[in-house]
């Protein structure tokens, strides 16, 4: 499997605050939008949220995502296996 893209997570306290400095990180503007309780902004590679804590926690649990168009069947549960 090959690996497209990673979208890096990150929380941060005062998401309108973040903005700025990850739009003039990736030199991208910031897509913003609200899930489960969630405010969350798209900014390049970098996924940041914010909101109440309760909320984030369920979004806190992924650090990053991993995307890839081609799949082979002996990749399969490779991506969630957690090295030891």
């Amino acid at each position: 499997m090959e690996i497209d893209s990673v979208i890096a997570r990150q929380n941060v306290d005062d998401l309108e605050g973040a903005l700025p400095f990850y739009e003039r990180l990736t030199g991208r503007k910031a897509e913003r939008f609200a899930f489960a309780g969630v405010h969350l902004a798209s900014v390049g590679p970098f996924l940041l949220f914010s909101g109440p804590e309760e909320a984030v926690r369920r979004t806190a649990s992924v650090s990053a995502t991993l995307t890839s168009e081609r799949r082979s069947p002996r990749d399969h549960g490779t991506a969630c296996r957690r090295r030891e």
